[in-house]
């Protein structure tokens, strides 16, 4: 398998995965309208993996190579996951 096509599989893997950690969570909160403080810290972890599996599907958009691409991919996605737990916690 030629590199381009194992870059294609996985962003779909990365992207595949971050839609099921969102289904989790929808179902998390349907589940359970009034969480504790304890079910809030779960659901903004679901909700900071989900950003890091589509962060990482990010830079393999812009077609970054070599190195410098899994340094973009790790950048991008501590980055979406940092700032979607401020945002979480802000929310919840």
């Amino acid at each position: 398998m030629d590199r381009k096509r194992a870059n294609q599989i996985e962003r779909y893997v990365l992207v595949a995965t971050g839609a099921g950690l969102l289904l989790l969570f929808v179902a998390l909160v349907v589940n359970d309208p009034q969480p504790s403080l304890a079910r809030k810290q779960m659901l903004t972890h679901v909700l900071m993996l989900a950003a890091v599996a589509f962060g990482g599907a990010l830079p393999g958009a812009i077609m970054a190579e070599g190195t410098p691409s899994a340094v973009a991919k790790a950048i991008v996605a501590i980055g979406l996951a940092m700032a979607v737990g401020l945002i979480a916690r802000w929310l919840l």
